[in-house]
């Protein structure tokens, strides 16, 4: 055994969830990085080949689970001191509620007692900076100890992260776990293979996709690296029960952020620029047809974006808190711009993003995939066309033939 092979046995190993996501592909890169540790991916065997790739460059140990499977989580943790918890759900669809409740609380039970159960002294949640109720006077800072009111009209999505969180500090006074939450904003930077609500705005933005947009608002990000560093960091130095708000010193506007899009993306700015009020009121309505009737994202990806809890966020220049985790954990932010353009290059040079050279007609860009059978279709008639040309122009030569042949013999 070489000595390289030596120094890594004798480390300690960190078991991450969720590592085929946003947040946790980037958590699994900083910990590497550190190379304080060995880690160990939790992987569903069925899905992982649709992400790999993104593993080819990593030395990292792969075990098969599920966080709905408790006895998987149980032996992937064997031997393990650290566990960071980056798995979940995100989405604000009604229809996907008991999916989020399954995953986001049931699933980060099952981590912690299978934490416990093999003996691991702390665990890292990483959860949702909307667990922090949001406060009625926005010019008051959301801090951890703003209270979430479960009896206001919250998503499914916030409900479960919620009673996530609730779940875990109810383990921890009974089996002793000592837990530590996570909670960041909405997330900008690489490997977002997946396409996060964000991820996917901008790939819409850029398609020319997204027809309305809210004409003011502001909105809070933070770099998926910064997430990643807190996390390490909340495993060494966090306080045990401790909520910690991942939220970057500047609010990006609305404006200012459709901005950055069009400059990066050469799109077309969307046509309607709407009041965060009318834009909230109609993506409510919608909601409600949703809830009676079908849902509008089996006909247009885009619309699994465009709901009212969604739109709430995105509109309403709400400040968070960070001062807990500059003080705590000493995390100083990467710039915005930077994680923005990290975000937008990482989807660029992986082909999620397609700009366009020339500036096409609107027909052109509302059809985002002129796909196979529309060239096929193209094809089929100019091959056609060709051969009625061919065929006129042969029919065209013979008949010049026959008048010269007349002409000979008269």
């Amino acid at each position: 055994m070489s000595e390289k092979e030596q120094e890594k046995e004798k480390k300690l190993i960190a078991f991450v969830s969720g590592s085929t996501g946003f947040v946790g592909m980037n958590l699994v890169r900083y910990l590497l990085k550190k190379n304080e540790v060995k880690v160990r991916c939790l992987c569903r065997k069925k899905t992982f080949s649709e992400y790999s790739k993104w593993f080819s460059d990593l030395d990292v140990e792969i075990v098969d689970g599920d966080l709905t499977n408790y006895e998987s989580l149980v032996k992937g943790m064997e031997n393990c001191t650290y566990a960071y918890n980056a798995a979940g759900v995100v989405s604000f669809k009604g229809g996907d509620k008991n999916l989020l409740f399954k995953v986001n609380v049931l699933g980060a039970r099952n981590f912690a007692l299978a934490a416990a159960k093999n003996n691991i002294k702390r665990i890292i949640h990483i959860s949702s900076a909307i667990t922090a109720e949001v406060e009625e006077d926005i010019s008051n800072p959301t801090t951890e100890d703003s209270t979430f009111n479960p009896f206001k009209n919250h998503s499914y999505y916030e409900t479960s992260k919620y009673h996530s969180e609730a779940e875990l500090l109810k383990i921890s006074l009974q089996t002793g776990l000592e837990v530590v939450f996570i909670n960041p904003v909405a997330i900008l930077g690489e490997f977002d293979f997946k396409m996060s609500p964000v991820g996917l705005m901008f790939k819409k933005i850029a398609q020319n996709k997204i027809p309305v947009f809210p004409s003011k608002g502001k909105y809070s990000f933070v770099g998926a690296y910064d997430i990643a560093k807190a996390s390490y960091r909340a495993m060494k130095y966090g306080k045990n029960g401790q909520k910690y708000i991942i939220s970057h010193d500047e609010q990006l506007t609305t404006e200012k952020l459709l901005d950055w899009i069009l400059e990066s993306t050469n799109a077309k700015k969307p046509k309607l620029m709407i009041n965060s009020t009318a834009l909230k009121y109609v993506a409510w309505v919608k909601d409600m047809f949703e809830k009676y009737f079908f849902t509008f994202d089996r006909f247009f990806e885009v619309a699994s974006l465009f709901s009212y809890h969604s739109m709430k966020y995105l509109c309403s220049g709400q400040v968070y808190d960070n001062s807990l985790v500059k003080k705590d954990l000493g995390i100083k932010f990467k710039s915005l711009k930077v994680c923005f353009e990290e975000h937008i290059d990482w989807l660029k040079n992986n082909g999620f993003i397609v700009i366009k050279k020339n500036d096409e007609d609107d027909d052109e860009d509302d059809d985002e995939d002129e796909d196979e059978d529309d060239n096929f279709t193209d094809d089929f008639y100019n091959e056609n066309e060709n051969e009625n040309e061919n065929q006129n122009e042969n029919e065209n030569q013979n008949q010049n033939q026959n008048e010269k042949q007349n002409q000979n013999q008269n």
